[in-house]
């Protein structure tokens, strides 16, 4: 079965059991994309599930940029419309064509994250290899981000990064020394044109130092990589911006390229209570550094 006949059977068995639960006289929010989030945990409460018919919303926010809603009738969870950051020729390394995000009602300690995501055909990746996609931010910084990896080809591969500079995570197996900054690359294959599901899961770990942290994430509904001891920072994750930085140091575009987004769904797992008591309001996001062309 490929990926479109399963999203298809996604999509027939949610609106089978919401008929059946009209039929039955009984109210509940179940859509289609309850069952294409398929590493959700059945705890998890949704705070948004956002289908990118507008840049601006409940929670969302944009600051402009080259950044558009599109029309793409590919698009896997929510068509026609998609959110799409273009690079365009002339944009130098280290910034993205716009900031677009999503601010949590309220902090949290664990956090799942799906969406739908595609780099143009013919994409010009950076010299450095990396081109970032997504961020999760916390309220004192930028501490996770996926990134698009490989040299310029026909597929690449996604990765993460933790990057936290006093926080030590060396006790992981093939991460001896490392504190601070480490890179998370999976053998999870993309291809420019062609639409990816990312999930991610996410939960801090009771202390700096205590080795409890979880963090899973999955390409194609496929889990790439799964830490169950990780050490994290305290601050609690707030936001999610959509900031995809081109590299990277050095070099401009010279081939204009775009990244797609179709849907973004986010959810706090276990209630996601907060250690802040009573909990703050939460931080706005940090990345705000966007050159127009």
């Amino acid at each position: 079965m490929n990926g479109n006949t399963k999203l298809l059977a996604c999509r027939r068995l949610a609106i089978s059991m919401a008929l059946l639960s009209i039929w039955l006289g009984v109210s509940t929010p179940l859509s289609y994309g309850a069952g294409v989030w398929t590493n959700e945990p059945a705890s998890a409460s949704q705070i948004t599930d956002w289908g990118f018919s507008t840049l601006t919303g409940p929670g969302w926010g944009d600051e402009g940029g080259s950044v558009s809603i599109g029309s793409d009738s590919s698009a896997p969870l929510s068509p026609s419309t998609v959110l799409q950051h273009q690079f365009y020729v002339g944009m130098p390394a280290g910034i993205s064509p716009g900031n677009t995000w999503y601010l949590f009602p309220q902090p949290s300690p664990e956090v799942y994250l799906g969406f739908w995501w595609k780099a143009s055909v013919g994409f010009q990746q950076h010299g450095s290899n990396r081109t970032k996609i997504v961020f999760l931010s916390d309220t004192g910084g930028n501490p996770l981000f996926f990134y698009m990896g490989g040299a310029q080809g026909s597929s690449y591969y996604i990765g993460m990064q933790h990057q936290n500079s006093d926080i030590c995570n060396d006790h992981l197996s093939g991460y001896p020394g490392i504190c601070g900054t480490w890179d998370i690359p999976s053998g999870a294959t993309i291809y420019p044109g062609q639409w990816a599901k990312i999930e991610l899961y996410v939960k801090k770990s009771t202390t700096r130092t205590s080795k409890d942290g979880i963090l899973r994430y999955w390409v194609n509904g496929v889990l790439a990589r799964e830490f169950t001891t990780m050490n994290f920072g305290q601050n609690l994750f707030s936001s999610v911006p959509i900031v995809p930085i081109w590299g990277g140091v050095g070099g401009t575009v010279t081939t204009p390229g775009t990244f797609s987004y179709d849907h973004m769904h986010v959810s706090i797992p276990s209630g996601g209570a907060s250690n802040d008591q009573p909990p703050g309001p939460p931080a706005a996001p940090t990345i705000k550094n966007v050159t127009a062309p």
